[in-house]
């Protein structure tokens, strides 16, 4: 035990005995030997349960921090170093976060306000940042996935409660498919609005309203 109300928490996959436990916020306990002993690392800023996700190729992780922001922890299990990367088009709080598992140094960020952005060299202070957002309006974005072997196929989900964004308050859950053979990807927020993308590549996805062939 590390304490209490955690969040989310990685293992290294490359190493099994780096491991992360985290507490509220930008609080981090880190192992590299399974808990025979372990590193506190804590910064300011994030959310409640923060938002966090685990590059185990190049060890760092990468977390929310604020407004306009995610923050990263390099030579995790090592010397933890922490940094905090500005990015302007991040008009609110990260709420989602999924390093790719196809590109080194690629991450996906989700927005607390819908937008999603890819991010290449993530662990730079001066990274490419692509807006690959769907029409909606302002919801929350609270995941993301990315099919191993193609960064091009997304699944992206939101969820809304009691928000003008969700067309039916009493379902206002969302959530995602996506089709293999199509490439299609759909968002259902909550009964009755639908959105796909109808083609690949998505770097600038061209999402629609409608029935995706799925």
């Amino acid at each position: 035990m590390t304490g209490g109300d955690g969040g989310f928490c990685h293992i290294d996959e490359d190493n099994p005995n780096i491991q992360i436990s985290a507490y509220t916020g930008n609080s981090y306990n880190i192992t590299s030997n399974a808990w025979g002993s372990s590193a506190y690392v804590s910064f300011s800023g994030g959310k409640f349960i923060n938002p966090t996700d685990y590059d185990s190729d190049n060890n760092i992780l990468y977390t929310a921090n604020g407004t306009g922001n995610y923050s990263l922890i390099k030579n995790v299990g090592t010397t933890n170093n922490t940094s905090t990367t500005s990015v302007a088009s991040f008009s609110s709080t990260v709420s989602a976060i999924t390093v790719s598992p196809n590109t080194n140094h690629r991450v996906f960020f989700g927005l607390e306000r819908g937008l999603v952005f890819r991010v290449d060299d993530a662990n730079t202070t001066a990274p490419s940042v692509t807006n690959i957002s769907p029409p909606v309006s302002t919801p929350y974005c609270s995941s993301i996935a990315v099919q191993e072997g193609d960064d091009d196929h997304l699944l992206v989900t939101y969820s809304n409660y009691g928000t003008i964004s969700v067309l039916n308050p009493q379902m206002a859950e969302a959530t995602g498919l996506a089709s293999k053979e199509t490439y299609q990807i759909c968002l259902f927020v909550g009964l009755f609005l639908i959105l796909s993308t109808p083609t690949k590549p998505y770097w600038q996805p061209k999402w629609a309203f409608g029935q995706p062939m799925i």
